[in-house]
């Protein structure tokens, strides 16, 4: 079943405004590999199944952490405790892709994959 519901009147900005108000998990999606290494801070992240262990991660297919994990193939999802509100914001800032220092916070391993976590 799908819903929709069109709030009149009710313009971008202040409809991200309301939904910054919105508590939710904060999670920090990161890549590296042949594109370079990115991350960017996420909330629309959910659990899908657990045979075989899947999530749903979405990005913005126009932003530089998705093309750099389409270019890289592999991502990291780390969730974020309240103490790590620094590194939240650090990641919630837009780059462009180019490095800024956001893996210069916390401290950082590196999956199988390539992927910092």
């Amino acid at each position: 079943m799908t819903a929709s519901v069109i709030l009149p009147g009710l313009d971008g900005a202040a409809f991200r405004q309301a939904m910054a108000g919105v508590p939710m998990a904060v999670h920090v999606v990161t890549t590296d590999g042949p594109a370079g290494r990115h991350g960017a801070t996420a909330t629309a992240v959910a659990s899908v199944t657990d045979d075989p262990p899947t999530i749903l991660v979405c990005l913005n297919r126009a932003s530089a952490i998705a093309a750099r994990v389409r270019d890289n193939g592999v991502a990291a999802v780390s969730a974020l405790a309240a103490a790590h509100q620094p590194v939240a914001e650090a990641f919630a800032r837009s780059s462009k892709g180019a490095p800024d220092g956001r893996f210069d916070l916390g401290a950082w391993d590196t999956l199988a994959t390539g992927a910092p976590t």
